[in-house]
């Protein structure tokens, strides 16, 4: 009776591809080796909650510069550091999730011994062993979604073995993740007062990371604002140069393009789209490769219902740190086979992060593969968890002060926060005669000098 309590209450596990987004920078027993204590596991959630911390006070930054009159992305101040936290944040998962898929699938193979598999379970408990910490809040509220979302395969695997001897151990284990994390979802207004005095003193440690993301912050920087010269070219091919890259400052007034990255998900993206159909809209998603691969059917659904397919590279790595066969990975093999999945060729591309977009190499190797790239001009930031609302009105922020009421709208359609937040999106862009289209439309109809949309 309790496992089919919980296989209700709790949803889709953390190995799903929601939670997969990027290959881990670890494989799984790398991952097993440099967590070898629960100390080693809450020192990572802490490092990794400390950044997300600051980013929160750079996010209320970042909207405080909307509010005072209007500046784009490349120009505000605090934008650069947030992709470099994201990019931090999401090395750090990476290895955690590792760290658990490796545990997870330990606990699930009846073949070993009981004790091996009991030993992976107790380090498994690691990951939820913060009590009153002073991170608490933050931790809950960050992964509150993941997980209430660990369980299910996991359940549904424990279903399958009946007289599997370590089950009550099992159930005893799930129960306390669900009385921890499916209570309501901590107020974020609470979080925040709780968070204001936190870095009045910072270690050692808490130096290094900021420094290290002020550091990358600054590549960011120079990379972006190289990409955002010379913003004339109203023709678009695969090329180094400027016709290359999309950005959506482009576009003619009222011309708008939603996409959407990192998916396939198994339920959020199929909600993003069943909205975009409700409000008669059409939007590119920007794959994850690896993820595609593990959902097809939910590419296949997209394809089907109009939407269009572009590729997000493999497993959403931080390109320019990759050597020349890794990068050849990333684009090349990406978009070769996801395209075998959307049975057409991929015509758009978009770097992780945006990073590397004006590194030659980088954007050599995606004009060879016959791909444009895609930047963007108004970043939603849905990645940070946040009430839906704050999405929505920092959205709508941006494209208002965008300078021709025109562009490319990044979101993420694998996180419940989107999925609200997007179809309001959505309501205010059918407003005051602006048009929604996907990419392919926009660039087939201004390369032959024809209106860009809804024609």
């Amino acid at each position: 009776m309790l496992r089919y309590t919980l296989m209700l209450l709790l949803t889709l596990s953390c190995t799903s591809p929601e939670a997969q987004r990027g290959i881990a920078s670890l494989d799984s027993a790398e991952a097993d080796q440099r967590f070898q204590t629960q100390e080693d596991v809450q020192q990572a959630y802490n490092e990794l909650l400390t950044i997300y911390s600051q980013a929160y006070d750079d996010l209320e930054l970042f909207d405080q510069s909307l509010d005072a009159g209007s500046i784009s992305l490349n120009e505000n101040p605090h934008y650069h550091k947030l992709i470099a936290s994201r990019i931090r944040i999401e090395e750090l998962d990476h290895e955690l999730e590792s760290f658990i898929e490796f545990h997870y699938g330990q606990i699930l193979n009846s073949g070993l011994s009981v004790d091996s598999r009991r030993d992976s379970l107790e380090k498994l408990k690691w990951i939820s062993s913060f009590a009153t910490t002073d991170y608490d809040l933050l931790y809950q509220y960050i992964y509150f979604e993941k997980m209430n979302k660990f369980s299910q395969e996991l359940l549904v695997e424990l279903g399958k073995k009946a007289s599997d001897p370590m089950l009550k151990e099992l159930d005893d284990f799930y129960l306390s993740l669900f009385q921890k994390f499916s209570g309501k979802t901590p107020n974020f207004k609470q979080v925040k007062k709780q968070l204001k005095d936190k870095n009045k003193n910072f270690s050692k440690t808490k130096e290094n990371i900021f420094r290290s993301i002020e550091s990358l912050a600054q590549e960011l920087k120079v990379d972006f604002n190289k990409n955002s010269k010379n913003l004339n070219s109203a023709r678009f091919y695969p090329t180094t140069e400027r016709a290359g890259n999309i950005t959506g400052n482009e576009f003619p007034a009222k011309i708008w393009s939603l996409t959407f990255d990192d998916g396939p998900g198994s339920s959020n993206t199929i909600k993003v789209m069943n909205n975009l159909k409700k409000h008669s809209m059409r939007a590119s998603f920007f794959q994850v490769t690896k993820n595609a691969k593990s959902l097809p059917q939910v590419t296949k659904t997209l394809i089907e219902n109009g939407m269009e397919i572009a590729c997000h590279s493999y497993g959403h790595r931080e390109t320019p740190k990759l050597n020349p066969d890794q990068r050849n990975y990333e684009i090349r093999t990406a978009s070769q086979d996801l395209a075998k999945i959307a049975e057409k060729p991929m015509q758009f591309y978009r770097l992780p992060y945006g990073a590397g977009v004006s590194v030659a190499d980088i954007r050599g190797r995606i004009a060879s593969s016959n791909m444009i790239h895609v930047f963007w001009n108004v970043d939603t930031l849905d990645w940070m968890a946040q009430p839906p609302a704050d999405i929505v009105a920092r959205t709508i922020k941006q494209v208002r002060g965008s300078a021709k009421d025109a562009g490319v709208i990044l979101f993420h359609d694998i996180h419940d926060r989107t999925v609200i937040a997007s179809e309001e999106v959505m309501r205010f862009l059918n407003q005051d005669n602006r048009k929604v289209c996907v990419l392919e439309e926009i660039v087939e109809n201004l390369n032959r000098g024809l209106p860009a949309c809804g024609n």
